[in-house]
């Protein structure tokens, strides 16, 4: 089991406000790493440079290496 987080930023000129993210979630190993589900909740706010744009994600994620 693996945590993982990330913050992000991005600014850009014709932004009204920066752009800015976290993330966090949780990565599950199995199969000698060969196998992994990842579960991550992210929120954004700012999207897309717009004041105010809030954002909420949930995603899952599965790979294999054969």
């Amino acid at each position: 089991v693996e945590i993982v987080g990330r913050l992000e930023s991005m600014d850009a000129d014709n932004f009204a406000d920066a752009w800015e993210a976290w993330e966090f979630g949780v990565n599950y190993f199995w199969n000698k790493h060969k196998t992994k589900a990842q579960f991550t909740y992210r929120h954004g706010e700012n999207v897309a440079g717009v004041d105010g744009a809030e954002a909420d994600t949930f995603f899952t994620q599965f790979q294999f290496v054969f």
